[in-house]
């Protein structure tokens, strides 16, 4: 039994990823860290939350990868969206 509902959810899963990524044009995972970037620049701009606590808050498991998937969307780092905010010159 426990074989047959794990060949029904990967089955699941593989049908919803295929149907999400032909809807919006882009993968679940993709979609997912997008829309967490985009909550954790809000957090950025409009606290002083630490990079840290909003990583977490936004559903990284690190800070570290959070700054990573921030670079990668954004092109900046979260410290450099801060900056930019507050005014301050980013070398």
């Amino acid at each position: 039994r426990e074989y047959v509902d794990r060949q029904t959810r990967d089955r699941c899963r593989k049908i919803f990823c295929r149907m999400f990524s032909e809807v919006a044009g882009e993968t679940a995972f993709t979609y997912l860290n997008r829309y967490r970037i985009k909550k954790g620049i809000e957090y950025l701009k409009g606290t002083d939350m630490t990079v840290q606590k909003i990583s977490g808050l936004c559903g990284f498991e690190t800070a570290s990868y959070f700054y990573k998937v921030c670079k990668q969307f954004e092109g900046k780092s979260p410290r450099q969206i801060r900056e930019e905010v507050q005014g301050i010159q980013v070398p």
